[in-house]
């Protein structure tokens, strides 16, 4: 197995790039710490964002990793795949041995928190019992977070704007739109603020755009088309397909003026083509989980 964390080291280096800069808006520099110093295993996703960042092509998870860690990440796949086509007798027996095998404390654990907690939603649970896992799953690494808590100036990590993300849409959900919008608003302060020539994650931007203009159609027309302007120019800069895809239907199901009918057609006839495409292949949890709380509020 390779020493990954020489190699991370070996390449931010070579770059110029510092651990803050290689660490915004992914993950804490502390976390690039413990990976260079060989105190931590970056997961899956993890892996493959800091890889984009450095700009390092021909690697995979695989060089690096052991059997036990790509057998993990094997059954992490099989469960999203079960979750997202309902497959919901064999989850209880995958994610009870996904929770023997994972390490406590860190990014496996959260994806069994959320998927736990999705699969118990699917289930006919109280909405509230998922938003509670929301919450169990952003102290894993916040053990101090409250919800309704001011995240504006937080250091948060990529799993985290995901998590926080999941928890407005969850107040949407409960008829709780006010709430949900004021933590979006501060997940697009705390992202924004990331200047200082430092890389900001656009897809998060246009999600964050994209939901705020959902949240905000009916009570506030101005600042949700403003938004939406906002999320368009975000994911143009994200380079992500299912993201475009999902800020155009917005825009065309919401704030479209005089569309052609025969062009919102097509617009739909080939969103769910891609996306129905693209949905056995999410390279992470956050992703599905996400696109699937988007779905339902709609």
């Amino acid at each position: 197995m390779r020493d990954y964390g020489v190699f991370f080291r070996r390449e931010r280096k070579r770059r110029g790039m510092s651990q803050l800069v290689l660490a915004s808006g992914i993950c804490s520099v502390d976390t690039i710490s413990r990976i260079e110093n060989g105190g931590q295993i970056p997961s899956p996703v993890l892996f493959t964002l800091l890889i984009e960042r450095l700009g390092v092509s021909g690697f995979s998870y695989g060089d690096f990793f052991g059997s036990e860690t790509i057998g993990l990440l094997k059954l992490q796949r099989r469960i999203i795949e079960a979750l997202d086509r309902r497959l919901h007798d064999p989850l209880p027996g995958m994610l009870d041995e996904f929770r023997r095998t994972m390490e406590q404390g860190g990014w496996d654990e959260q994806f069994y928190i959320f998927a736990r907690g999705w699969y118990d939603f699917e289930m006919g649970r109280d909405p509230g019992d998922y938003l509670d896992s929301c919450r169990i799953a952003m102290r894993i690494l916040h053990p101090d977070y409250h919800l309704r808590e001011d995240v504006t100036e937080w250091n948060l990590i990529q799993n985290e704007y995901r998590i926080l993300n999941a928890i407005a849409l969850s107040y949407y959900k409960r008829r709780s739109s006010r709430s949900g919008l004021a933590l979006l608003n501060q997940l697009i302060a705390n992202q924004r603020s990331e200047g200082d020539g430092l890389p900001v994650y656009w897809q998060n931007l246009a999600v964050l755009y994209n939901n705020a203009a959902l949240f905000e159609r009916e009570k506030y027309p101005l600042e949700a088309q403003e938004h939406m302007q906002y999320a368009r120019r975000a994911v143009i800069r994200s380079e992500s397909l299912l993201t475009f895809l999902r800020v155009e239907k917005t825009r065309l199901l919401y704030f479209a003026e005089g569309e052609d009918l025969k062009e919102w057609m097509c617009w739909m006839r080939d969103y769910y083509f891609m996306l129905n495409a693209g949905r056995r292949n999410y390279e992470d949890f956050w992703e599905f989980l996400n696109e699937n709380c988007w779905m339902n509020i709609l």
